[in-house]
């Protein structure tokens, strides 16, 4: 079975003499459908922003499987559109532009779109969004690109439980036909929706221990 990402005592923190999280030993394989679960702060945004790139690790180590590429789906609150941006704009910024073609949208992506169901949006200024519809915008985004490891901060948290449903069913496409990753932080999460992960992790004080049952 191929790897994701692996840590070895990781630490990671803002001060090494003061961790937020230590000794960090776990396995994430490539086809996973992992959550990590733990109260607000933590530490578990700080873990995958470490696994990122985004900061640096306090000591300890972490590696990534070959050819593994990360996107992360941030939680939508934090995240400030400034830039009078389309629905359409954001799921293409990944995109190489050219100053004689923009890019558009394949016929595979509006697939996702449509599944997702924010076909109907595109023409809207992100800033015109409900908390909903962003937050299926950055999720589209982030399974639009070529990444094949995913992490997603509270990802659920704006949606009803109808779009929670499909928004799972689609995560657990995305894992079966291209064996992407999927890897969820978050604080509260029901039985129901608990069930549907292959591996399951908590916040316990300073460590990550996985949740056997």
């Amino acid at each position: 079975m191929k790897i994701a990402f692996q840590t070895k005592n990781l630490c990671i923190g803002f001060d090494k003499r003061y961790p937020i999280l230590n000794e960090i030993n776990l396995t994430v394989n490539q086809g996973d459908f992992a959550c990590l679960l733990g109260s607000n702060g933590s530490g578990k945004s700080t873990f995958v922003r470490t696994i990122s790139g985004i900061i640096p690790k306090c000591c300890g180590d972490f590696t990534l499987g070959e050819n593994v590429t990360i996107s992360m789906v941030p939680q939508f609150k934090k995240m400030q559109f400034q830039y009078p941006l389309t629905v359409e704009e954001v799921l293409l910024l990944s995109e190489k532009f050219s100053l004689f073609q923009k890019p558009k949208l394949t016929e595979k992506q509006k697939v996702i779109i449509k599944e997702i169901g924010i076909e109907s949006i595109l023409p809207l200024l992100v800033r015109e969004c409900s908390g909903g519809q962003l937050q299926k915008v950055l999720i589209a985004r982030s399974l639009l690109s070529d990444a094949n490891l995913i992490f997603l901060d509270e990802p659920m948290d704006a949606l009803d439980f109808e779009s929670k449903h499909v928004v799972t069913e689609i995560l657990k496409k995305e894992i079966k036909e291209k064996n992407k990753t999927i890897f969820i932080i978050t604080h509260h999460i029901e039985k129901n929706w608990l069930s549907e992960f292959s591996r399951k992790f908590s916040v316990d004080g300073l460590h990550i221990k996985e949740i056997k049952k």
